[in-house]
């Protein structure tokens, strides 16, 4: 049967293989008190897009204020960020090559370990009119600069405007440091001393002093959560999404998912209820009492049009299942900081689930269709994702590249990563290709020469519009519970919230599948009893429907809860929305598939050899 021993040492192996690879000793530095900590810039972008980054001094982001120079890039760690890079390839750790692929520039501040230092002045500048106005656009739409000290990340707002006075920018730095004996635990970032940027008509230049200060404390423990420090003005609340301000985030999406789970549950209940007492009314051989249902025995099993591209599907979605159940595993694991962790699971692992799509499509094909799979149709399963993903992908770094984000992909980790992919995820189909011939049982049931004709629908189906409508009402249950936890997995992706519950995720994800498996059966259910045999297709889509309100709500978003503007934040967000969507469809479509079938299974049991 599909998901038998085979595939269970193969996800064993895929697990051992994965853990061994991201899982990794990290190196810590160590100072005595005294020495120099530097501290890097590393790149500016608005609050409302993290991936929209700018490098400071450059053409893109002038002016050049904190006296950064176009050359200000540290040698030394240029030097060390490349071999890092180069050394993270060979331990395929590809999440270091799109993620830090930009080296920071040295902000002129050293600070020495231990030591508290106030009211250091770093420099005077004097800004030109035309970059005075430019720093005002920065402010009013909320950008941070991003620093970083002994490689552990801070940041805060450049400045701050409202409706009654502004902008007013930032000058004065204070750092927060925690320390364990020789090291650095944590490090926060405040933003003090506001300064209007308002310059009167007769002045061309604008003078600012940037001063900073250091604060040490005692601590024990490490600490991976880098918040967002300001003076503690008003106008931040107004900036902050309303997940942010909510610290009912577990209780709320916990109440979603039980209350959910109960009237799935519920629906369950009434349904094996109801097919009970269908199959008591079947063995009293009664002609008069029969249910609808069983007049459809000789077409249930008929095969539907483009089946080879239905296992394909099936297939797809089932490997993405497999990679969103390891992802959330693995995210109870990680840091709020981890990106280049989760960058580097997913290409892992999306190389070595290639055998997954592989065996369970040939598997469903060989045993329903009883003859070989075509190979030739296996360029669907690379089709149906892989290329949606790469189209996406390449779209938004051409757009990240037009714009000189620090977000844009080098080519030589794009080919390193796309050669792996070639390499491993063709071994992967190939195990998983003979796997599939391998546990493919064979099936027999019988049908008409001549499809039924179907019964003439009524009359709230007649129309297109209901029929779709009627199509897609079973991703109403599973949006609605897991709606909570997706606002605040949106405003960790695309706003500024440090989304840390991760071990929510996996529970979601179980709760949003069992959900779709007992939405897609009583729909099947309803169809199968208006004598309609077509259940292949349309319970792939049925299952998969609560992707396209994902979508829609994706779009609400969008336009009324981000602070996202521009193009390049719109290439951003609709790519990688509309691509999350796609895979959420195939996913639940597939789990969608596999619960119709199964039920179809118990009310018409087919003869197996």
């Amino acid at each position: 049967s599909i998901g038998g021993r085979g595939m269970q040492w193969f996800i064993m192996m895929l697990v051992i293989v994965v853990w061994a690879t991201i899982v990794a000793p990290v190196a810590v530095d160590c100072y005595s008190v005294g020495d120099s900590v530097p501290v890097f810039v590393s790149t500016v972008g608005p609050y409302g897009n993290p991936s929209e980054q700018y490098r400071l001094g450059t053409a893109e982001m002038q002016p050049t204020f904190w006296c950064l120079g176009r050359d200000s890039v540290d040698a030394e760690y240029l030097l060390q960020d490349t071999v890092t890079l180069a050394t993270s390839l060979l331990a395929l750790d590809f999440g270091k090559w799109f993620v830090d692929n930009t080296p920071p520039k040295a902000s002129g501040i050293t600070l020495q370990f231990g030591v508290d230092q106030q009211d250091r002045v770093k420099c005077k500048q004097l800004i030109s009119r035309q970059s005075v106005d430019y720093l005002r656009l920065l402010i009013k739409q909320h950008y941070l600069v991003y620093l970083l000290c002994d490689d552990q990340p801070m940041r805060g707002f450049i400045g701050y405007s409202n409706d009654t006075a502004g902008p007013y920018v930032y000058t004065h730095f204070v750092f927060s440091l925690t320390r364990s004996k020789q090291q650095i635990i944590k490090a926060e970032l405040f933003m003090r001393d506001p300064v209007s940027l308002s310059i009167r008509d007769d002045e061309e230049e604008l003078e600012l002093a940037w001063t900073w200060s250091v604060i040490w404390r005692d601590g024990d423990t490490l600490s991976n959560n880098h918040t967002i420090h300001t003076s503690g003005d008003d106008h931040i609340q107004s900036v902050i999404p309303v997940a942010m301000q909510n610290p009912n985030h577990v209780f709320w999406t916990l109440a979603s998912l039980i209350l959910g789970s109960f009237a799935a549950s519920y629906g369950l209940l009434v349904l094996m209820r109801t097919l009970t007492a269908d199959l008591r009314l079947c063995w009293s051989w009664d002609e008069v009492e029969q249910p609808f249902w069983t007049l459809l025995r000789w077409d249930v099993w008929r095969l539907p049009e483009r089946f080879s591209l239905l296992c394909d599907a099936v297939g797809v979605g089932w490997q993405i299942l497999w990679l969103a159940t390891l992802l959330a595993a693995y995210s109870c694991c990680f840091s709020s900081t981890s990106r280049a962790s989760m960058i580097t699971a997913f290409v892992v692992l999306y190389t070595l689930t290639s055998g997954v799509a592989t065996k369970i499509s040939v598997q469903l094909f060989t045993r329903m269709a009883r003859t070989k799979y075509p190979t030739a149709d296996c360029s669907a399963l690379v089709l149906l994702f892989t290329a949606p993903l790469l189209l996406v992908f390449f779209a938004v770094n051409y757009a990240s590249s037009i714009y000189g984000s620090t977000s844009t992909v080098p080519l030589t980790a794009v080919s390193a990563t796309i050669i792996f992919y070639l390499c491993g995820g063709l071994l992967s189909a190939l195990l998983g290709l003979s796997l599939g011939q391998y546990c493919a049982d064979s099936f027999y049931s019988r049908s008409q020469q001549y499809p039924r004709e179907l019964p003439i629908a009524s009359w709230h189906l007649q129309s297109p519009l209901a029929r779709a409508a009627e199509l897609i009402w079973p991703g109403v249950l599973p949006f609605c519970v897991v709606l909570v936890e997706v606002r605040y997995v949106f405003d960790g992706l695309w706003g500024d919230y440090d989304y840390t519950t991760y071990w929510l995720l996996p529970l979601a994800l179980a709760v949003l599948v069992y959900t779709t498996t007992v939405a897609t059966l009583i729909r099947t259910y309803f169809q199968l009893n208006r004598e309609d045999y077509r259940w292949w297709w349309q319970s792939f889509v049925a299952g998969g429907s609560a992707a396209i309100y994902l979508f829609a709500y994706a779009v609400f978003y969008y336009v009324y809860q981000s602070s996202m503007h521009g193009m390049l934040q719109f290439v951003y967000y609709m790519g990688y929305t509309a691509l999350i969507c796609w895979a959420m469809f195939l996913m639940l479509g597939s789990v969608g598939f596999f619960a119709a079938r199964q039920l179809v299974y118990c009310m018409y049991p087919p003869c197996v050899d």
